[in-house]
């Protein structure tokens, strides 16, 4: 007579057992399993960028902004006003327009998280603070503008990161300081503009000189400018109208 042997198995490893199985075949149907997600359903990198978005929107008063079409929605990111994706990674954000956007309060350090942004505009509004430092975390960026609001103190040094810009919009604010050194080497940036601000110039070395005329554009109204060169070199009084977006 053969005796059957009957073995306990802790539910536990019984649970583990099943949801493995059950992995397994939803892997096979080609379906996604195990990735982290947030609000909706986003993935964790889009998770990360919509709440970089929501702070710039508490940062600046977003309650009171022109246009807040979708902001702080569960619709996708791209479909928030003034914003674009790609993958469903922000590549633009656009809070400029022909008015601005009424954006009241400081630039949120959180916007570094766009790594994959290659345009930020933020001009035309009423922006205060300092330029955060993070912003040099925004590698991919090609065009940064922050023209006409109230930024004060220094460029960030960190803005020499950016190794793909190609244009830097300054003017128009309360900035100080000497640009910093570092966007010497950045090789594609071909457009910058200080003037209008509190005392913004660039160092008055040979060497930053000299390559402040190798660029398409160098506006500035300091007591040093940009001596001969390529550039669009011109002094005006302070500006009065908006900037272009």
């Amino acid at each position: 007579m053969t005796l059957s042997r009957f073995v306990r198995v802790p539910p536990r490893v019984v649970a583990s057992a099943v949801l493995g199985a059950l992995a397994a075949s939803m892997a096979a149907c080609g379906d996604d399993v195990g990735l982290p997600t947030g609000p909706s359903g986003f993935g964790a990198q889009t998770t990360a960028e919509r709440d970089a978005l929501v702070a710039q929107y508490h940062a600046a008063g977003g309650p009171d902004w022109t246009d807040t079409t979708n902001w702080l929605s569960e619709e996708p990111l791209g479909a928030w006003y003034g914003v674009e994706t790609v993958d469903d990674r922000v590549s633009k954000l656009d809070l400029c327009g022909p008015d601005g956007n009424n954006l009241r309060g400081t630039i949120a350090p959180e916007l570094g998280r766009l790594t994959g942004a290659t345009d930020l505009r933020l001009s035309n509004n009423f922006l205060a603070g300092g330029i955060p430092a993070t912003l040099g975390s925004m590698t991919s960026l090609e065009i940064l503008r922050l023209s006409n609001n109230a930024l004060s103190g220094p460029v960030p040094t960190q803005l020499a990161n950016l190794g793909n810009l190609v244009e830097l919009r300054l003017h128009q604010n309360r900035l100080t300081g000497e640009l910093p050194r570092g966007l010497m080497n950045l090789p594609n940036l071909r457009r910058l503009r200080i003037e209008d601000n509190a005392g913004l110039c660039a160092p008055g070395d040979a060497d930053f000189q000299a390559w402040l005329g190798t660029l398409e554009e160098f506006v500035s109204d300091c007591d040093a400018p940009a001596q001969a060169g390529t550039a669009s070199l011109f002094r005006r009084p302070r500006a009065v109208g908006l900037a272009a977006c």
